[in-house]
């Protein structure tokens, strides 16, 4: 091979090797946002079973409050809103009165207390329903970006294996001497170039 064919053939080969070293880069990075897409997915996952246990566990309260407030409706049904009146009225004295008053006082401020509560639950339980249907969509999104990155890693893998296999050469570096241009072996004038190994 004369110099300028060598010296060529070195410059191929030099592009082809930025071209892979490129491309090493751009795997790096994309599996950098692969590995950080699927920490996402798996903290999303976390959170969706958590909010799952909470969703159950607030809809067995909510069925336990329920029940006790459709007893306590029909207590109220049964004995009439004349019995708090009659309760009071049939006080023995001014003393017998003002207990009888703070123990309607108390059944109310339960009674209204058991509804707030009620209230509170059936908020609670729609606000968890709703934050696990956010964190499913926003995993689903990521699950999207991550077939995308996968797709685009794959692709680079190829397009690197493509000039490895196309071109047969390594990372290796060899030195070879090559005769100078415009003498012979015999003269034994030699200059040493740097080559990848093929």
């Amino acid at each position: 091979q004369t110099k300028k064919q060598i010296q060529s053939k070195q410059a191929e080969k030099n592009t082809q090797k930025a071209q892979k070293d490129a491309l090493d880069v751009d795997i790096a990075s994309l599996q950098d946002d692969i590995d950080d897409v699927q920490s996402v997915i798996d903290e999303k996952n976390a959170e969706i079973q958590a909010k799952s246990k909470e969703i159950t566990n607030l809809d067995n309260e909510l069925k336990k409050t329920d029940k006790q407030l459709k007893k306590r409706m029909k207590v109220i049904y049964e004995s009439g809103t004349t019995s708090y009146l009659d309760l009071i009225l049939q006080a023995d004295g001014i003393s017998d009165l003002f207990t009888r008053i703070s123990v309607v006082e108390s059944i109310l401020k339960h009674d209204n207390e058991m509804m707030d509560g009620f209230e509170a639950q059936i908020t609670q339980l729609s606000e968890a329903k709703k934050a696990v249907e956010t964190e499913k969509n926003e995993q689903v999104e990521a699950r999207k970006i991550l077939e995308s990155k996968q797709s685009a890693i794959e692709s680079k893998k190829a397009e690197k294996e493509k000039i490895i296999r196309g071109n047969n050469f390594s990372d290796r570096r060899c030195d070879r001497d090559v005769p100078v241009h415009g003498t012979g072996h015999r003269s034994g004038i030699y200059r040493s170039y740097d080559f990848f190994c093929e």
